[in-house]
């Protein structure tokens, strides 16, 4: 797809809404960007996928700015033993599904979204113990298969650290540096299974400065509403536009 005014700028606006919803409550860049990017077409899956790991780092980067201290490392090292698996099988999967069907890889894509948006609807109930080594380590494997495919590593994460006994300040800054770390590897690992089109540098070049300034405004201006509140219209947001991918994919099929 040719890269134009018309495919940039409401792609530059997903991006501002995924950047602010994702900066006050921890979530959603990937899942707001790709679901919106993809029921508007903006680009083929697997560079709208590659554009939104690019940008999902700069955006950590810059939100974690200050925060590492607060960042739960028992945590991150369990749950990359079974994200750097995970992520390997969902790239992979992504590459065959991009060479022979990408009305497959809608379906796909939809119900993932859908899956996501409902799990986080549920308010989890926080436990009064840590998650034990395995599950932590099972979730990433999880969140690495669907961030491989699609960049959205987060709703597996965010379900898992909502019921840990731990700080809401560490919860948002741990997913922070989670995508941070997956964002990089999901970058390095596109470039070693596949060739990359070199419209996603051009993009990501774009989006960076941009995301950038969406990160601190962001900050600066928080949301009206309450954080669960912003949290339940990016979730009602997902879910219509889950079903209206995966609708798309099933009627093409």
């Amino acid at each position: 797809m040719e890269l134009s005014i018309f495919s940039i700028f409401p792609l530059m606006l997903i991006i501002a809404l995924g950047c602010y919803i994702q900066t006050n409550t921890g979530f959603a860049f990937a899942l707001i960007v790709m679901s919106l990017g993809a029921a508007t077409s903006a680009l083929p899956l697997s560079e709208l996928a590659l554009v939104i790991s690019f940008l999902s780092l700069v955006n950590s980067t810059t939100a974690l700015k200050g925060a590492i201290k607060h960042v739960d490392a028992r945590l991150m090292k369990w749950l990359f033993c079974g994200i750097i698996p995970g992520a390997l099988i969902g790239v992979w999967w992504l590459s065959q599904l991009s060479d022979s069907s990408q009305n497959q890889l809608k379906v796909l894509l939809g119900g993932s979204i859908l899956i996501s948006a409902l799990l986080l609807m549920r308010k989890p109930a926080e436990q009064n113990q840590h998650a034990s080594r395995k599950t932590i380590a099972m979730t990433g494997i999880f969140a690495g298969i669907m961030g491989g495919l699609f960049s959205t590593f987060g709703p597996p994460i965010a379900y898992l650290l909502y019921r840990q006994p731990i700080a809401l300040k560490v919860v948002l800054n741990t997913l922070l540096a989670t995508f941070w770390l997956t964002s990089v590897l999901r970058i390095g690992t596109v470039h070693v299974l596949s060739s990359v089109d070199t419209q996603v540098y051009w993009l990501a070049l774009l989006g960076a400065p941009w995301i950038i300034v969406c990160t601190h405004l962001s900050k600066k201006f928080p949301p009206m509403m309450s954080e669960r509140r912003l949290r339940n219209v990016a979730l009602i947001l997902l879910v219509f536009s889950g079903i209206s991918i995966l609708a798309t994919g099933l009627i093409e099929l």
